[in-house]
Protein backbone atom coordinates (compact mmCIF):
# COMPACT_ATOMS: atom_id res chain seq x y z
CA UNK A 1 0.00 0.00 0.00
CA UNK A 2 0.99 3.26 -1.06
CA UNK A 3 0.75 6.56 1.18
CA UNK A 4 1.08 7.23 4.76
CA UNK A 5 0.31 4.37 7.42
CA UNK A 6 0.91 4.20 11.03
CA UNK A 7 1.12 1.02 13.54
CA UNK A 8 1.64 0.66 17.00
CA UNK A 9 1.98 -2.56 19.54
CA UNK A 10 2.42 -2.69 23.18
CA UNK A 11 0.60 -4.99 26.05
CA UNK A 12 -2.91 -3.06 25.97
CA UNK A 13 -3.62 -3.25 22.33
CA UNK A 14 -2.23 -3.48 18.67
CA UNK A 15 -3.36 -0.31 16.10
CA UNK A 16 -3.33 -0.10 12.39
CA UNK A 17 -4.15 3.00 10.53
CA UNK A 18 -3.66 4.57 6.99
CA UNK A 19 -5.03 7.79 4.80
CA UNK A 20 -7.32 6.41 2.25
CA UNK A 21 -7.33 10.28 0.63
CA UNK A 22 -6.15 13.67 1.97
CA UNK A 23 -9.43 13.71 4.17
CA UNK A 24 -10.13 10.03 4.83
CA UNK A 25 -8.18 7.77 7.65
CA UNK A 26 -8.76 4.66 8.66
CA UNK A 27 -7.91 2.99 11.84
CA UNK A 28 -7.95 -0.69 13.28
CA UNK A 29 -7.94 -0.83 16.98
CA UNK A 30 -7.33 -4.13 18.56
CA UNK A 31 -7.87 -3.94 22.37
CA UNK A 32 -6.51 -6.27 24.22
CA UNK A 33 -7.59 -4.33 28.04
CA UNK A 34 -11.03 -4.36 26.68
CA UNK A 35 -11.51 -7.26 24.25
CA UNK A 36 -13.24 -5.00 21.81
CA UNK A 37 -11.71 -4.81 18.11
CA UNK A 38 -12.40 -0.46 17.01
CA UNK A 39 -13.24 0.72 13.62
CA UNK A 40 -12.31 4.45 13.43
CA UNK A 41 -12.94 6.14 10.31
CA UNK A 42 -11.79 10.03 10.66
CA UNK A 43 -13.35 11.91 7.97
CA UNK A 44 -12.46 15.98 7.41
CA UNK A 45 -15.62 17.78 6.12
CA UNK A 46 -13.75 20.90 5.91
CA UNK A 47 -10.67 22.33 7.43
CA UNK A 48 -12.14 22.94 10.71
CA UNK A 49 -14.66 19.85 11.43
CA UNK A 50 -13.77 16.46 11.39
CA UNK A 51 -16.48 13.28 11.86
CA UNK A 52 -15.53 9.77 13.44
CA UNK A 53 -17.34 7.29 12.56
CA UNK A 54 -16.88 4.29 15.66
CA UNK A 55 -17.56 0.82 15.00
CA UNK A 56 -16.83 -1.45 18.28
CA UNK A 57 -16.66 -5.34 18.13
CA UNK A 58 -16.62 -7.66 21.05
CA UNK A 59 -17.01 -11.63 20.59
CA UNK A 60 -18.11 -11.08 16.75
CA UNK A 61 -20.94 -8.94 17.34
CA UNK A 62 -21.21 -5.13 17.27
CA UNK A 63 -21.34 -3.50 20.72
CA UNK A 64 -21.36 0.15 20.24
CA UNK A 65 -21.87 2.38 16.71
CA UNK A 66 -20.70 6.20 17.17
CA UNK A 67 -20.77 9.16 14.99
CA UNK A 68 -19.04 12.36 16.56
CA UNK A 69 -18.09 15.76 15.02
CA UNK A 70 -15.30 18.12 16.06
CA UNK A 71 -14.84 21.64 15.11
CA UNK A 72 -12.13 23.87 15.51
CA UNK A 73 -12.69 26.73 17.65
CA UNK A 74 -9.75 28.53 17.31
CA UNK A 75 -6.71 28.57 15.01
CA UNK A 76 -3.09 28.62 15.90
Amino acid sequence: MDGKRCFADSEQLSLEGAELTPYNYVFTIDSRVSNNIVYNNHYFLDPDTRRIITHKVRDAATSLFQIQDFTRVQRP
